[in-house]
């Protein structure tokens, strides 16, 4: 579960982007965080219709056995022998992502989060109040970067 300290920040991405203020011991679950209220706001701002079929969601395949760790000394050892333990077979795993490709559930998990092949609503931080106000606010940042990259890019999403 995230800390997310630097959620009351005023810049969210500016704070992140901050050796000095950011929580890089969190990075990894803010990280999976910011992807779900990005994905859930892009989902919500393009809901599903006739005219827009498209599905939108987040997925995870789960620990897998393979070789993503096989370069990293050590630390690959440790993770190598974890995923004989506790690791799913990649071919288990590729389910998700074949499943959300299709969209076997349908409208059900437009802008959700995808676990065991099924959408898994959020509960706790991500749907409360302050969860939807930094849901709007990190949108808006992103779509602010984005508009400085590429100007007019946002009025296609």
């Amino acid at each position: 579960m995230a800390k997310f300290t630097e959620q009351n920040s005023d810049k969210l991405l500016a704070t992140l982007n901050s050796p000095e203020k950011s929580n890089m011991g969190d990075r990894y679950n803010v990280s999976k965080l910011l992807l779900l209220f990005a994905v859930r706001e892009l989902a919500k701002q393009n809901p599903v219709s006739d005219q827009n079929p498209v599905l939108i969601s987040v997925l995870t395949p789960g620990f897998c056995k393979s070789s993503v760790f096989r370069d990293t000394g050590f630390g690959s050892k440790m993770m190598n022998f974890m995923a004989i333990i506790m690791g799913r077979e990649t071919e288990v795993g590729s389910r998700t992502l074949v499943d959300a490709a299709v969209g076997k559930h349908g409208r059900s998990e437009h802008g959700e989060f995808l676990w065991d092949n099924k959408p898994a609503p959020p509960t706790g931080f991500v749907p409360s109040e302050k969860g939807q106000r930094i849901q709007k606010k990190l949108w808006s940042e992103l779509n602010g970067k984005l508009e400085e990259a590429v100007p007019g890019v946002t009025a296609t999403v």
